[in-house]
This record gives C-alpha cells, structure tokens and sequence, in this order.
C-alpha cells in the first residue's frame, strides 16, 4: 500500500481481506488495483442501486435467488468501505487515499480477532438484513463512531491505538501508510516480536527473495547440462535424427531403404589373441581399438550401428539417405580404418614385432535392408535383411587386411573415381552356393599402402 500511495496509482479503493493474495513464499501481494474502468461500470451498479433501486430489488430477492446471491455479496463488500464514501456517490476508485487506510482498519481487525469484519458469524452473513443495519449504524455518524470491538487483551495497547487512529470518523486525522509502517515496527520491537519472530521471519523472506533468481538460475543451469549430457548421451546410442523424435514424443516407425552400404569387419584369429591374453587385457584391447575407430569415423556420413564382441559393424545411407554416396563414404572409411590398424598395436609400450600388431577383414556389401529402433529399455538402432547377411559374409570370408566387396557394392563405386577392382577368381568354387555371384578385392589406384605380404616382410 505504500507503494500504490506513492505513485501515480495514489489509491486502491476497494481494499478488502479478499484482495490480499499470499504465494508460495508467504509473501502478501494485494491485487485488483489500478482498474478505473472496470471499477467505474462496476460504481455505476452500486449508483444505480442506491439511488431509489432497493424496492425493486427487494422484489428481486423474493423471486430470483441470483439476485438474493448478489445483494448479499453487495452488501458483504460495503462492510470494508470508508464512512464517507458510504455516504457519498463519488467512484470508489475515485476515493480519498485515506478511505484506503480505513479499510486496511478493518483487515487489521480480521487479523487481531481471526474473525470477519464486525465480528459477524457465517449465519449473520447468510442474512443480508444483519450487514444492512451494520452499514446503515456506520453511515450514521454516531457518537462514538459504530466500529468493530477489539478488547485490550486482543493486541497490544499501541496496536489498539493505531486502529483507532485508522478507522477514525474524521479522514485527515488517519494516518498514512508510512507512518503505519513505522508504527508497527516500534510496537513488534517494543513488545519484543519483532526480534524473537516477525523481524525474524521477514528478514529471512527478503534474503530469500532477492536470492531466489540466483537459486533459479544456478538449478536453470545444471538442469540445462543435465539434459544436454542426456542427449549426447542418447545421440550416442541412437541416430541423432532418431532421438530427436523421441525426446519429442514422436512414434518411431521402422522404414525401408532401397540401397544402403553395410561395413563388417573382424579381428583375424581373435580366438587364439583371447587365448594368450587375459580378459582385462582383451576388454583393453578392443577398447583402444574401437575408439580410435569411433573417433575416426565421428565426422564422416556413416553410422556405427553396434560392436559385437570383436566385430565391428557401419552403415551409410541409414538414417539418412545420401544418394549414391553410401558406397563411397564406407570404402574411403574401410582405407582409413585400415590405416589405423597398421599402426596400432595390442601392447602401446611394447616392441614393434608382428605379435603385438594385429590384422582385420573387412567386408562390403550395398543393398537394400529395413531400419528400426528395437526396445525401449537400452533401445538399439538396427538394420535387417538379406543385405546383412551377404555384408557379413563378405566380411567372414575375406583375407586379412584386405576390403571384399560384393558386385552391388562395386557397381555402385563405379561412379566413383580412385578405386581398383580385382574379381575373387577363388569365390565361386569355394564360398559360395550361387555360382553367378561375384566379389571383388577393392584397392586404391592413388595409394601407397602395402599389400599384405609386404607387411609381413615389413614386420619380420
């Protein structure tokens, strides 16, 4: 109320209990003020009631229990409205400001006495006729003033006072709002609540208040980097498209592509590298190995669907398509994959001799296949069809440190310069059941990387 009396607002005028709101900081705001035009139609009503309209609307009460509803809750409102006002056919909004210091009279009484203004009971409220005489005594300017009881054992005797101050028949012997204010805080500490509870209280609110865009925007924060470790997370399991669907809610439907290029390859002989090195050491081994595969393949257009002990399985062209590109994109990873390999080895610190290097096939096949996420506990994005089988077997069935690529996968690369294809002459009578299938070794026209054999003598 301080406020609203020092700016150009200047006045409430319909100060009651009902307009003040506490949130959930227990802080007390007062509301519907700063109105004039819905206050002024809503005047007008009172106007037209006061002036010769209560006959017809004690009629109204007789038939129509709406009208009996609002008359009653009329005359409920008139309980918090200054002597002079009642008295006048000024606009409340239009009101003195010391009009507003009455009103705030009356809610101190609820609050002294925990009881509605006058100290009237549910049942005087229900019956109109009761508040009526209670307006009718105050409009009267009787002598003393007709006011609410409040005994000197309800509230200390300066709180008494300073009600009798306020609700005073004459409005320029009211005080203001400031100096209420004042008033109140010499009373709590004279009385010592102040110290032991209110001032305690308060001052505990206002730190609370002038922290809380602090507090929110420090939990703001680590919520906003807790769900942002959760999406790299999930775009780590997932294709980023896909789990943009499914952080927004969307239903993910499994879809067909026409041609896409699946990637196996393996580590040759894994078998016999388990037999030589402890468990730890091959949970190492194939740790170190595909992260420098993750972080190699991170920037280009393909997608690692899963690992599978040793084996390593990409796609490109899924989810996304990319044309012809897919072929492409996997044989240029499968030269660099290759690269790496040459240079890794199981033991970091050890020598560089054959037994601490290892070797890898690699298989490529282009086809068609179906997509899907499967599960929703650890979902997993997987492909399906006979397109996966044939890649995995061109992976199985190939030579160490060599890429083998269907005839799809080479018909495909065709477009693509840079690439040498060399027909598998020993497929069709060892490999596989139809005879019209052909593979193919892939090697690069511009590359300088050794042949197998020349690793070998280069090792020994």
């Amino acid at each position: 109320m301080v406020f609203i009396h020092n700016t150009a607002i200047k006045v409430h005028g319909h100060l009651r209990s009902d307009k003040c709101l506490l949130d959930d900081r227990f802080v007390l705001k007062i509301t519907d003020f700063g109105l004039p035009t819905i206050h002024s139609l809503h005047s007008q009503e009172i106007l037209r009631m006061d002036k010769g309209m209560e006959m017809e609307l004690e009629e109204e009460r007789n038939t129509n229990s709406q009208s009996r509803k609002y008359h009653k809750l009329y005359e409920v409102r008139k309980l918090w409205v200054a002597p002079e006002v009642l008295r006048s056919s000024i606009d409340l909004f239009h009101s003195l400001p010391k009009a507003d210091v009455y009103s705030f009279a009356i809610i101190l009484q609820e609050i002294i006495l925990r009881k509605p203004p006058y100290s009237i009971n549910r049942k005087e409220i229900d019956k109109a006729a009761n508040i009526t005489d209670i307006i009718t005594k105050v409009k009267a300017s009787l002598i003393p003033p007709f006011r609410p009881i409040v005994a000197s054992h309800d509230c200390p005797e300066e709180v008494r006072e300073l009600l009798k101050m306020c609700w005073s028949e004459d409005p320029e012997s009211r005080p203001n709002f400031n100096y209420i204010l004042s008033a109140f805080k010499r009373c709590l500490k004279k009385n010592n609540m102040g110290e032991n509870f209110v001032d305690n209280i308060m001052i505990r609110m206002e730190r609370y208040a002038e922290n809380l865009d602090v507090i929110l925007k420090r939990r703001n924060q680590h919520l906003n980097e807790a769900q942002e470790k959760s999406q790299k997370l999930l775009y780590k399991i997932l294709p980023k498209p896909i789990a943009e669907n499914l952080i927004s809610g969307r239903t993910i439907d499994s879809e067909a592509f026409d041609c896409v290029t699946i990637y196996f390859n393996d580590i040759v002989k894994f078998t016999d590298l388990c037999s030589k090195l402890s468990p730890i050491e091959i949970i190492t081994l194939l740790n170190n190995l595909y992260t420098m595969f993750d972080k190699l393949i991170e920037p280009m257009d393909v997608y690692k669907i899963e690992t599978i002990g040793d084996a390593y399985m990409i796609a490109s062209g899924v989810p996304i398509r990319n044309k012809d590109n897919h072929a492409n994109e996997i044989c240029k990873m499968a030269f660099k994959i290759l690269d790496l390999v040459r240079e890794f080895k199981i033991n970091p610190n050890g020598s560089d001799t054959k037994e601490n290097h290892i070797e890898i096939r690699i298989g490529v096949h282009s086809g068609p296949c179906a997509a899907g996420v499967v599960g929703t506990k650890m979902p997993r994005y997987c492909l399906f069809g006979e397109s996966v089988r044939i890649a995995s077997l061109m992976e199985s069935t190939g030579k160490a440190m060599k890429i083998q690529i269907s005839e799809m996968t080479k018909t495909v690369l065709e477009n693509f310069p840079g690439y040498i294809f060399i027909e598998n002459t020993l497929w069709n009578e060892e490999k596989l059941e139809d005879r019209n299938f052909k593979t193919y070794w892939l090697e690069r026209d511009d590359s300088d990387i050794p042949t197998t054999s020349n690793y070998d003598n280069d090792i020994n």
